[in-house]
């Protein structure tokens, strides 16, 4: 069978009844509201941009909740469909790879640098979504920059910074212990606390006094009975005189 065209040309028929048909398939195929969920395979009442429409989201987590509520089975299978697909993206606003609840644990979907992943810093916040704040932050030796005892300490994180805490704080000078204990960059003799101290004592020890240079000890600490600038250090009977460089004789 021939169809004369207006210039006189004869068309199959077979090839008018391919046009018509490219047409149509090509009518169905661009629908609108269908196009895109058949595209991909999914259900058309996901919306015509699966992934990105946060009312489809809204409405597939809308429906995986009644199915909760309900002890429905296959509510677990439903949230898996809603994160896969209508809810991929809107759950995840700061493209850090992980989702908000329920479809994931990102406790922040505002910022990219706080998520499941993300490592403990000492900010004050919960980097990790854990639901602890600046925890395991720490603990290393430091250096406090201070003097004595007071010099080593542990790192600590205490409002928002790392901070060097001492390990000891200044207490009284101990004389003999070899330490630092107040601090200040002497160590036992000598430090000012300890000038008075038996175990510095380089004259006379009376009792647990020192009596310093020229004192005897006689019901306390008293002064030679001859003391000269000579004899700082060097105590003479009553019977004796003390002479340069300091003897008795």
């Amino acid at each position: 069978m021939l169809i004369i065209s207006k210039r006189g040309q004869a068309l199959p028929i077979l090839v008018i009844v391919a046009v018509v048909f490219a047409v149509g398939l090509f009518l169905i195929l661009n629908k609108p509201g269908v196009t895109g969920a058949v595209a991909q395979g999914l259900n058309p009442d996901a919306g015509n941009n699966p992934g990105t429409d946060a009312q489809s989201c809204t409405d597939c987590l809308t429906g995986w909740s009644a199915m909760v509520s309900s002890g429905n089975s296959l509510a677990p299978q439903k949230l898996i469909q809603c994160c896969g697909k209508q809810c991929k993206f809107v759950l995840d606003q700061d493209n850090d790879g992980f989702q908000a609840a329920p479809c994931g644990g990102d406790c922040n979907d505002a910022n990219p640098a706080i998520n499941p992943g993300s490592p403990e810093v000492c900010n004050g916040l919960d980097d990790d979504c854990d639901g602890f704040t600046d925890e395991g932050i720490g603990g290393q030796t430091c250096n406090t920059g201070a003097q004595g005892v007071c010099a080593v300490g542990t790192a600590q994180c205490s409002n928002s910074q790392v901070l060097c805490i001492p390990n000891q704080f200044p207490s009284n000078e101990i004389c003999n212990d070899g330490l630092d204990n107040d601090c200040d960059g002497s160590t036992d003799c000598n430090d000012a606390e300890c000038s008075t101290s038996s175990a510095c004592c380089q004259t006379v020890i009376c009792g647990s006094v020192c009596c310093p240079g020229g004192f005897i000890c006689s019901g306390g600490c008293t002064p030679c009975p001859v003391f000269t600038t000579a004899c700082a250090t060097v105590c003479c009977t009553s019977s004796q005189t003390c002479t340069s460089p300091g003897t008795c004789a």
